[in-house]
Protein backbone atom coordinates (compact mmCIF):
# COMPACT_ATOMS: atom_id res chain seq x y z
CA UNK A 1 0.00 0.00 0.00
CA UNK A 2 1.46 3.28 -1.07
CA UNK A 3 0.69 6.53 0.62
CA UNK A 4 0.27 9.65 -1.41
CA UNK A 5 2.25 12.74 -0.67
CA UNK A 6 0.53 15.39 1.40
CA UNK A 7 0.05 17.66 -1.62
CA UNK A 8 -1.79 14.91 -3.55
CA UNK A 9 -4.03 14.05 -0.58
CA UNK A 10 -4.97 17.69 -0.13
CA UNK A 11 -5.65 17.98 -3.87
CA UNK A 12 -7.98 14.94 -3.80
CA UNK A 13 -9.76 16.29 -0.72
CA UNK A 14 -10.24 19.66 -2.43
CA UNK A 15 -11.75 17.91 -5.48
CA UNK A 16 -14.18 15.97 -3.23
CA UNK A 17 -15.12 19.16 -1.40
CA UNK A 18 -15.76 20.98 -4.69
CA UNK A 19 -18.09 18.25 -6.01
CA UNK A 20 -19.93 18.15 -2.68
CA UNK A 21 -20.38 21.92 -2.59
CA UNK A 22 -21.54 22.00 -6.24
CA UNK A 23 -24.12 19.34 -5.45
CA UNK A 24 -25.33 21.32 -2.41
CA UNK A 25 -25.56 24.48 -4.55
CA UNK A 26 -27.60 22.67 -7.20
CA UNK A 27 -29.96 21.29 -4.55
CA UNK A 28 -30.38 24.75 -3.06
CA UNK A 29 -31.14 26.24 -6.49
CA UNK A 30 -33.72 23.52 -7.16
CA UNK A 31 -35.35 24.19 -3.81
CA UNK A 32 -35.33 27.92 -4.52
CA UNK A 33 -37.04 27.30 -7.88
CA UNK A 34 -39.75 25.18 -6.21
CA UNK A 35 -40.34 27.80 -3.53
CA UNK A 36 -40.51 30.54 -6.18
CA UNK A 37 -43.23 28.60 -8.01
CA UNK A 38 -45.22 28.16 -4.79
CA UNK A 39 -44.80 31.86 -4.02
CA UNK A 40 -46.19 32.80 -7.45
CA UNK A 41 -49.21 30.55 -6.91
CA UNK A 42 -49.95 32.03 -3.48
CA UNK A 43 -49.50 35.59 -4.80
CA UNK A 44 -51.98 34.93 -7.60
CA UNK A 45 -54.57 33.55 -5.20
CA UNK A 46 -54.13 36.61 -2.94
CA UNK A 47 -54.62 38.93 -5.94
CA UNK A 48 -57.73 36.99 -6.95
CA UNK A 49 -59.21 37.37 -3.47
CA UNK A 50 -58.41 41.07 -3.46
CA UNK A 51 -60.00 41.64 -6.90
CA UNK A 52 -63.31 39.96 -6.10
CA UNK A 53 -65.66 41.98 -3.90
CA UNK A 54 -66.63 40.51 -0.57
CA UNK A 55 -70.22 39.26 -0.56
CA UNK A 56 -72.65 41.29 1.53
CA UNK A 57 -74.43 39.70 4.45
CA UNK A 58 -77.35 37.55 3.40
CA UNK A 59 -80.58 39.53 3.42
CA UNK A 60 -83.93 37.86 4.09
CA UNK A 61 -86.02 37.37 0.95
CA UNK A 62 -89.32 37.31 2.87
CA UNK A 63 -90.60 40.72 4.01
CA UNK A 64 -90.50 41.28 7.76
CA UNK A 65 -94.24 42.05 8.10
CA UNK A 66 -95.38 38.56 6.91
CA UNK A 67 -96.47 36.24 9.73
CA UNK A 68 -95.99 32.49 9.58
CA UNK A 69 -99.11 30.45 8.84
CA UNK A 70 -101.26 29.61 11.89
CA UNK A 71 -101.71 25.95 10.90
CA UNK A 72 -98.32 24.90 12.22
CA UNK A 73 -98.72 23.61 15.79
CA UNK A 74 -96.40 25.03 18.39
CA UNK A 75 -94.53 22.17 20.06
CA UNK A 76 -95.21 21.74 23.73
CA UNK A 77 -92.28 21.77 26.09
CA UNK A 78 -91.43 18.39 27.50
CA UNK A 79 -91.73 17.76 31.21
CA UNK A 80 -88.72 19.16 32.99
CA UNK A 81 -86.10 16.57 33.77
CA UNK A 82 -85.23 16.53 37.41
CA UNK A 83 -81.59 16.04 38.19
CA UNK A 84 -80.64 13.69 41.00
CA UNK A 85 -79.91 15.26 44.34
CA UNK A 86 -76.20 14.95 43.68
CA UNK A 87 -74.63 14.56 40.27
CA UNK A 88 -71.79 12.62 41.86
CA UNK A 89 -74.08 9.77 42.87
CA UNK A 90 -74.24 6.81 40.51
CA UNK A 91 -77.43 4.77 40.41
CA UNK A 92 -77.00 1.40 42.08
CA UNK A 93 -77.80 -0.58 38.93
CA UNK A 94 -74.99 1.25 37.08
CA UNK A 95 -72.41 1.26 39.87
CA UNK A 96 -69.79 -1.35 39.09
CA UNK A 97 -67.23 -0.16 41.58
CA UNK A 98 -67.95 -2.84 44.19
CA UNK A 99 -67.45 -5.70 41.74
CA UNK A 100 -64.34 -4.02 40.34
CA UNK A 101 -62.93 -3.48 43.84
CA UNK A 102 -63.50 -7.15 44.68
CA UNK A 103 -61.77 -8.26 41.46
CA UNK A 104 -58.93 -5.83 42.12
CA UNK A 105 -58.53 -7.10 45.69
CA UNK A 106 -58.42 -10.71 44.48
CA UNK A 107 -55.88 -9.85 41.78
CA UNK A 108 -53.81 -7.84 44.25
CA UNK A 109 -53.77 -10.79 46.67
CA UNK A 110 -52.69 -13.18 43.90
CA UNK A 111 -49.90 -10.83 42.82
CA UNK A 112 -48.70 -10.37 46.41
CA UNK A 113 -48.70 -14.16 46.94
CA UNK A 114 -46.67 -14.64 43.75
CA UNK A 115 -44.23 -11.93 44.83
CA UNK A 116 -43.84 -13.53 48.27
CA UNK A 117 -43.17 -16.93 46.68
CA UNK A 118 -40.62 -15.36 44.34
CA UNK A 119 -38.88 -13.68 47.29
CA UNK A 120 -38.69 -17.02 49.11
CA UNK A 121 -37.21 -18.72 46.04
CA UNK A 122 -34.62 -15.95 45.66
CA UNK A 123 -33.74 -16.24 49.33
CA UNK A 124 -33.25 -20.03 48.96
CA UNK A 125 -30.94 -19.49 45.99
CA UNK A 126 -29.02 -16.79 47.86
CA UNK A 127 -28.56 -19.08 50.87
CA UNK A 128 -27.35 -21.94 48.66
CA UNK A 129 -24.82 -19.64 46.98
CA UNK A 130 -23.67 -18.43 50.39
CA UNK A 131 -23.17 -22.04 51.56
CA UNK A 132 -21.17 -22.86 48.44
CA UNK A 133 -18.99 -19.77 48.98
CA UNK A 134 -18.44 -20.74 52.62
CA UNK A 135 -17.49 -24.31 51.65
CA UNK A 136 -15.01 -23.00 49.08
CA UNK A 137 -13.52 -20.58 51.60
CA UNK A 138 -13.25 -23.33 54.23
CA UNK A 139 -11.57 -25.66 51.72
CA UNK A 140 -9.18 -22.92 50.69
CA UNK A 141 -8.28 -22.08 54.30
CA UNK A 142 -7.78 -25.71 55.36
CA UNK A 143 -5.75 -26.57 52.28
CA UNK A 144 -8.25 -29.11 50.98
CA UNK A 145 -8.07 -27.60 47.50
CA UNK A 146 -4.32 -28.37 47.31
CA UNK A 147 -4.67 -32.00 48.42
CA UNK A 148 -4.35 -34.77 45.87
CA UNK A 149 -7.67 -36.34 44.92
CA UNK A 150 -8.44 -39.77 46.30
CA UNK A 151 -8.04 -42.74 43.96
CA UNK A 152 -8.84 -46.41 44.03
CA UNK A 153 -10.10 -47.98 47.27
CA UNK A 154 -9.81 -44.74 49.23
CA UNK A 155 -12.10 -42.98 46.75
CA UNK A 156 -14.63 -45.81 46.92
CA UNK A 157 -14.60 -45.76 50.72
CA UNK A 158 -15.06 -41.99 50.73
CA UNK A 159 -18.02 -42.27 48.32
CA UNK A 160 -19.64 -45.03 50.41
CA UNK A 161 -19.08 -43.19 53.65
CA UNK A 162 -20.65 -40.08 52.24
Amino acid sequence: MTTLPLRERRHQQALKDRTRLERQRDEALDKLARITGKLKTVSRSIERYERTPTPLAATPTVPANVEPPASTPVPQAAAPVTAPASLDEIPTFLDRRKAAEERDAAARAAIEAANAEQKKAKARVRIEKLKVRQEKLHAKLTGATRAMPLTGRAALEKIRAG
